[in-house]
């Protein structure tokens, strides 16, 4: 039998296209302007405030019920991480906002569900709503349901959502975390200096305590997500994927990806600029600056320098001349008065495959472009291609940082091994030489994260000179350029 009209308790997440972030007063000042709410007599005025980290924010995520009404204290707690703080980068990424309003999300399904007032504690501590949801995850983590990390996040999600209630004003009768202990953790900065930090901890994140769902591995490397590098054989396949598929843009994003190390918003939001021609090639690589004031976006809003290999550039300048990328950029919205903050990779429907976050033509758009196409080019059409021809393994994008990362390491030890013949252990003699070149090239804060690709399992397989490597992959695609 069929149950017609069955209730839905699943919260869910709307984009605002731009919201405007200011301070509401009843003082009409001489920088107010009026604004009107609705059913309100008194007059409201809204001045600019130096509070937000920026005046208005486009593509906000809003949380709303399973009725279509907001759901007024997540939203406010999601508001409140627009708030100008010294250690946050402004403005803050809508990939973190979508990342926090997906736990409330959770949280809101699993309180509605469950006909838990998220507001009302108790006087038994397990039956107050953060332990009641604590259990609920680490139940689902025990039943395979979620993995340990994913349970961690979301309950240090929610432990965060109630500290800022009660930064709010909220009160509540009993402990909702079984005690809140201060700590000092230390760490290595990119200097390699040890600092520390304040971190608050509760009686809930001991619940999912343990150091990692498996002893300290080398099957993958830790740098943004568990990524696994791609072997050399792997690297040849892909790249003959991509030449019998024969996709122009992507050729380029995922070679750009794989000899450079850069990240997915790195490459998609390439401006024109970077291809100018005017650049001095040193030996063998052009030296671009992506970063703040370059328009091209970065993880944290760090500085680095990419080494984008002469051929690879070439072929990129040849793409920007060519009929196919003027047909794309003539009938698209994102054509810009000054040419060279063009968008270098535009999809098929003339947006760009990632947005920058100063664009501000972004707002017209139903949804912010971070990538997409991408995941399902691979989905769709690269490893059906591989399977075709008898390839096994699957990838994800952000896996080719971590290939160029392995075949930087084994470049690095190959030099010195070239320089040095007598050297018996080379991460033990020079460890820090090339623990400081790599962490430079692939522009780590942390050294630890470095140290990831050196202690990785198959780093001993073999040696080639990367930029012969790089040659002998680009040399594929001679004939079409």
């Amino acid at each position: 039998m069929t149950i017609k009209n069955q209730v839905s308790f699943r919260a869910k997440t709307r984009a605002v296209p731009k919201i405007e972030l200011y301070k509401q007063t009843t003082i009409n000042g001489k920088n107010s302007e009026p604004i009107k709410i609705q059913n309100k007599k008194q007059r409201y005025f809204k001045e600019k405030t130096n509070g937000f980290c920026c005046n208005s924010y486009l593509h906000f995520i809003a949380v709303h019920d399973p009725d279509g009404s907001l759901w007024k204290e997540g939203n406010l707690y999601l508001l409140s991480k627009l708030k100008r703080q010294s250690s946050s980068i402004c403005p803050v990424p809508q990939k973190t906002i979508k990342d926090i309003a997906k736990g409330l999300i959770e949280f809101r399904s699993w309180c509605l569900e469950n006909g838990v007032d998220f507001l009302t504690d108790h006087e038994f501590e397990l039956q107050r709503p953060t332990f009641k949801y604590a259990i609920y995850l680490h139940d689902e983590m025990e039943r395979g349901n979620i993995a340990l990390s994913t349970a961690k996040k979301r309950a240090t999600q929610v432990v965060n959502f109630y500290f800022h209630l009660i930064d709010s004003g909220y009160k509540f009768k009993h402990d909702l975390f079984g005690g809140a202990t201060e700590r000092s953790v230390y760490y290595l900065n990119a200097e390699g200096r040890s600092m520390s930090k304040n971190v608050t901890s509760t009686a809930i994140h001991k619940m999912f305590s343990r150091a990692s769902e498996t002893p300290i591995s080398q099957e993958y490397i830790e740098d943004g997500g568990k990524l696994i590098p791609l072997t050399e054989d792997e690297q040849k396949a892909l790249v003959n994927s991509l030449k019998r598929i024969g996709n122009i843009e992507m050729i380029l994003i995922f070679l750009l990806a794989l000899t450079t190390g850069a990240r997915m918003q790195s490459v998609l939001t390439m401006p024109k600029s970077i291809f100018d021609n005017s650049k001095h090639c040193v030996k063998g690589f052009y030296h671009v600056g992506i970063g703040p004031g370059t328009q091209v976006d970065v993880k944290n809003n760090k500085p680095h320098v990419i080494h984008i290999p002469k051929k690879l550039y070439e072929m990129v300048c040849v793409y920007l001349e060519s009929k196919r990328y003027k047909s794309r950029l003539d009938r698209s919205a994102y054509v810009n008065e000054d040419s060279n903050s063009q968008y270098v990779f535009i999809t098929s429907n003339r947006n760009p495959y990632y947005s920058r976050r100063s664009d501000k033509k972004i707002e017209d758009l139903k949804n912010v472009p971070e990538g997409g196409s991408i995941d399902q080019f691979i989905t769709k059409k690269i490893i059906p291609d591989l399977r075709l021809n008898n390839e096994m393994f699957s990838f994800r994008f952000h896996d080719l940082r971590a290939t160029y990362g392995v075949n930087l390491v084994r470049d690095e030890m190959d030099r010195i091994k070239k320089t040095d013949s007598d050297v018996s252990d080379i991460r033990g003699s020079y460890y820090l030489d090339i623990l400081g070149r790599v962490q430079e090239r692939m522009g780590h804060s942390s050294r630890l994260t470095t140290e990831g690709y050196l202690n990785w399992k198959e780093i001993d397989t073999f040696y080639m000179d990367i930029q012969n490597r790089y040659e002998n992959m680009l040399e594929e695609f001679k004939n079409d350029y």
